[in-house]
């Protein structure tokens, strides 16, 4: 079993990270991943956005007072974020 968890810091100079979550497992000389999760954690300094669920075209995000936590929908998506978080 293999589990990986990557974080990477965000390019934009902003308070949080972009992270990667990984759970699969070795078999026959590969690795298959069964739980593929992408997406990113900013905290805001000024604005609050309240406490909601908002779905997005290339992203879900959970918002929690200044805080944001924003999850990759799928690869169908209409919009694909390229080499995201390692």
């Amino acid at each position: 079993m293999i589990l990986l968890f990557l974080k990477r810091p965000l390019n934009n100079g902003s308070k949080g990270f972009r992270y990667c979550f990984k759970v699969g497992f070795y078999f026959a000389g590969k690795t298959k991943y069964i739980i593929n999760k992408q997406g990113k954690y900013i905290k805001r300094v000024s604005k609050s956005n309240g406490y909601k669920f908002n779905l997005g075209i290339c992203f879900n995000r959970l918002d929690f007072g200044k805080r944001s936590l924003y999850f990759y929908r799928n690869e169908k998506s209409v919009r694909k974020v390229h080499h995201f978080a390692g």
